[in-house]
């Protein structure tokens, strides 16, 4: 199975029926506000890193040309790792080969760019440690085909702090759950 996911550096450009979204959680340019993520509820959102700074802040490592170099992205790996986290890094097609030597036995996926505007020729290269493609470089959105099994969990979210309630609410509240009981 598989998933169409959309990514931009301006989170108003995806559709809101989107299955997937990823987006940026850093860069002067493409950093996405709190209310760009908060546009989808119930879907997968991958946060894309663009300087690897941050390695647990993130789940996508961007490693191209004035972004994470093949280095930076080693090492992004490896702190991950260190933590039992998994890695997944985006990177062109013409630089795959690169960067899957450089991280050597590291376990590490891979999100590749492949801009052919052909998503069946996208789709076939999903394979190996090859879980996603982006096959369509738009100047609103980009869309890669995703393998459903690379879906990362979502990080877990701090338990809400209970809501402070007043006497006068909870005695409202008992009241109210009293008549329901008692079927008034």
């Amino acid at each position: 199975m598989t998933r169409i996911m959309y990514d931009s550096t301006n989170p108003g450009s995806i559709p809101l029926n989107a299955q997937m979204v990823a987006g940026y959680v850093n860069g002067p340019k493409s950093q996405w506000p709190a209310s760009g993520w908060d546009r989808w509820t119930g879907i997968p959102k991958l946060r894309i890193d663009v300087s690897g700074a941050d390695p647990f802040g993130s789940d996508v490592l961007d490693v191209e040309q004035g972004d994470a170099s093949i280095g930076g992205a080693v090492e992004w790996v490896k702190a991950r790792q260190a933590r039992g986290w998994w890695s997944a890094c985006y990177v062109s097609e013409a630089n795959l080969a690169t960067l899957q030597l450089a991280m050597g036995n590291l376990d590490v996926e891979y999100w590749v760019a492949s801009w052919t505007g052909n998503y069946n020729n996208a789709l076939a290269m999903i394979k190996d440690r090859v879980v996603a493609v982006q096959y369509v470089n738009d100047p609103q959105y980009d869309l890669s085909v995703v393998n459903d099994s690379w879906f990362p969990s979502p990080p877990a979210a701090a338990a809400p702090a209970p809501a402070k309630t007043t006497q006068a609410q909870a005695l409202a509240a008992l009241s109210a759950l009293t008549a329901y009981v008692n079927g008034q």
